[in-house]
């Protein structure tokens, strides 16, 4: 407990030492282009703090330097949706509407021998995020890439690697807590989501409506979409000698996941219409056996055994009247063989 104590005490003086450094760093954002600028700090052998600035920017279409490609001829079109403005500008009046994407996240990692590493991101300041839309939300549109405000995302990350007193076993697995909110989103055009089919139900299910001018609107302390806010998984492995120098090496693995959002809206009041993945947990198994000379070995293997079902992307097309989904592999099961002239 008293080495514990005093790495703790060494990261809090990290931090006091290391904070000054925040004006150079800062200062250098107005030169990146892209790509990340890490600073380090290193208090011993087994700590030290990391401070990683990044700065990026998606291209925007820029008529001038990608003209469009000429068309000769095509066909005629009957009853198209016109957009409004400001999509009846011009091409070569339209202004780019997107902003340089920028994160300044800050990672402290601690390692200390007698416990497992232990690696801390608190907090990631985000501002501009990126967000696609079809703009306007109609029968035709166009897919727009445009800045979500800022965020807030913090967590944790454990991860360990055991060897039990008794010989041949060992432990594996990691666990990560997730803590994600939008800040702001001034200019937030509005949530697209199924609104009509929500509408109709009830007015207490309508969709979150665009920003008013005034920079703040509903969806300032939602979740951030596919961010799980908790997970883990732990493994075990058994290694069998035999007499003739050969192994057999049973492995499980348990992997569980917490409830997500998949849409910025956060809405799960109607299950039709739920953008929230459940919570989960996946079971692996493999049996191997590998040679005495170590070069080949031949395995069984089981994934998802319990042939747990979950979804892995939504999908909110227009016109499809609810929700689609992708979702993951089902139980899967085989047997394979592998030779190698190195060895494993």
């Amino acid at each position: 407990m008293g080495r514990i104590a005093a790495g703790i005490a060494c990261l809090l003086l990290a931090l006091f030492v290391f904070y000054p450094h925040r004006h150079a760093a800062l200062s250098l954002l107005s030169d990146l282009k892209a790509g990340p600028t890490v600073f380090r700090t290193k208090i011993t052998e087994e700590i030290f703090i990391a401070q990683n600035f990044f700065r990026g920017k998606i291209p925007v279409f820029d008529p001038s330097v990608n003209p469009p490609p000429k068309i000769e001829s095509q066909p005629p079109v009957e009853k198209i949706a016109i957009p409004t403005q400001p999509f009846d500008l011009p091409l070569e009046q339209k202004e780019p509407i997107q902003e340089p994407e920028l994160a300044l996240p800050l990672e402290i990692q601690l390692k200390i021998e007698t416990i497992p590493p232990l690696t801390s991101a608190v907090p990631n300041q985000s501002a501009d995020l990126s967000s696609e839309k079809i703009d306007p939300p109609q029968e035709i549109g166009t897919l727009v890439t445009s800045n979500a405000g800022s965020a807030t995302i913090k967590g944790i990350e454990l991860e360990f690697d055991y060897l039990p007193p008794w010989e041949g076993g060992r432990f594996t697995g990691f666990f990560a807590w997730l803590d994600t909110e939008f800040n702001s989103w001034p200019g937030y055009a509005g949530e697209a989501y199924f609104c009509d089919e929500r509408a109709t139900i009830g007015e207490q299910f309508a969709c979150i409506p665009q920003d008013d001018g005034s920079g703040q609107n509903n969806i300032e302390g939602n979740e951030l979409p596919y961010a799980t806010p908790m997970e883990f998984s732990i493994a075990y492995a058994h290694e069998f000698f035999l007499r003739d120098g050969s192994t057999i090496t049973p492995w499980v693995k348990v992997h569980w996941e917490d409830e997500t959002h998949m849409s910025e809206g956060n809405f799960d009041d109607l299950e039709e219409f739920s953008d929230k993945r459940e919570d989960f947990a996946t079971v692996d198994m493999t049996l191997r056996y590998t040679s005495a000379d170590g070069n080949w070995f031949v395995e069984a293997f089981g994934y998802n055994v319990t042939d747990e079902r979950f979804q892995t992307y939504l999908s909110d097309q227009a016109g499809a009247g609810r929700p689609l989904f992708a979702w993951n592999r089902p139980r899967s099961y085989g047997l394979r063989f592998a030779y190698s002239f190195a060895g494993f």
